[in-house]
């Protein structure tokens, strides 16, 4: 289907199923940039900003339930004029005790 008048679909981002916060693992994307490249994760109301470095993502520690990865040429946040693909959908999920269930 059409998407709105000015709206765009940003190319995928994808991220290995096994990833776990704390873990640096490697995205995959496609960018037709040179520019620095950083790995915004959107969490509650917070903007996580980490640099993407040869392809590879270190995912921060303090992440829980689903999380929102998108791809940015801004090291301070994500707009749509800075996107470069994704957003991805990552879950980190927790026991009732608080302990993390690694994702495998």
């Amino acid at each position: 289907a059409d998407l709105p008048v000015g709206v765009h679909a940003n190319p995928p981002l994808t991220f290995p199923s096994n990833a776990n916060p704390g873990d640096t693992v490697t995205v995959q994307f496609t960018s037709n940039t040179n520019a620095d490249l950083y790995a915004v994760f959107l969490f509650g109301l917070d903007q996580i900003v980490v640099p993407v470095q040869n392809g590879e993502v270190t995912i921060p520690q303090n992440l829980a339930g689903q999380v929102y990865a998108i791809i940015s040429t801004s090291s301070t946040g994500v707009t749509d004029d800075t996107t470069v693909a994704g957003p991805a959908v990552l879950q980190f999920e927790f026991t009732l005790t608080g302990d993390y269930i690694p994702n495998q």
